[in-house]
């Protein structure tokens, strides 16, 4: 049985064509095969190479096959690489050694490193390997994607919407014909405004993520594409705010023209 196992969750990396190539250098050098040819019936260990994009999957063996898939992807989802003995493959995993490495750009969970082995030797130095490959293409996304991320965008969203609602009400006030005009303008504004932004905050929180993703494929060719969507985003909160004034003065001059 593998009697050796590391592992680690993979956080805060950018992955470059570079380092795609470097990985699955490495990933050849662990199994002692000089060349990069594929003989199961010979080698005690083969490497495999999973790549998803845009909703496919596909199988390789070396890496100028893998740089292949990636240049011609529209968006990387996954890429996973595996270096497994005959003897693990056959008992699933339960004895033999196995290196793999998984980058999921839409599940952070799902981004482990995990290397075995009865020999402790290359089960350390697989481990290794990989690892130090990947503390050189560290981020900074780690800053912002923290648990107390969400909770700091609702509080942050919740005082804009308390600002604005005030500001107003204060503005509205002069057209209201009761009593404590500013606070009930202020009471009715708040509470039309709090559920959009229960709304906009799940979206928001999608946006930070997708800004300050955990796993970053980056292709310089493919990577402009957030600039159009920060111009959509810019256009939907003007839209909101533009209908949200616009009702304010609609539900001004109806009180204002009541008897």
């Amino acid at each position: 049985m593998a009697h050796f196992l590391r592992d680690k969750k993979i956080r805060s990396v950018t992955v470059t064509e570079d380092t795609v190539r470097e990985l699955c250098d490495i990933f050849w050098a662990r199994t002692g095969i000089p060349t990069q040819t594929v003989n199961q019936t010979e080698e005690v260990k083969a490497p495999m190479f999973v790549i998803r994009f845009d909703n496919r999957g596909y199988k390789a063996y070396t890496a100028d096959d893998v740089i292949g898939y990636w240049k011609q992807a529209a968006k990387v989802e996954r890429l996973v690489l595996t270096v497994e003995s005959m003897e693990s493959i056959k008992t699933n995993r339960a004895a033999g050694s196995f290196l793999e490495l998984k980058l999921d750009a839409g599940d952070d969970n799902a981004c482990w490193l995990v290397s075995s082995s009865e020999s402790k030797d290359w089960m350390d130095g697989s481990f290794s390997a990989v690892d130090d490959c990947l503390k050189k293409c560290n981020n900074h996304s780690g800053v912002v994607r923290t648990p107390w991320t969400p909770l700091l965008i609702q509080v942050v969203g919740t005082l804009l919407v308390l600002a604005f609602s005030l500001w107003q009400a204060v503005k509205l006030a002069p057209r209201l014909n009761v009593d404590n005009p500013a606070l009930v303008g202020f009471i009715v504004l708040f509470f039309f405004y709090l559920p959009i932004w229960q709304f906009l905050h799940n979206i928001a929180g999608r946006a930070i993520g997708a800004m300050a993703p955990n796993i970053k494929f980056f292709r310089p060719t493919r990577s402009l594409h957030w600039f159009g969507q920060f111009l959509i985003g810019v256009a939907v909160t003007a839209g909101i705010g533009a209908a949200g004034a616009g009702l304010v003065s609609l539900f001004g001059a109806l009180i204002k023209a009541s008897p």
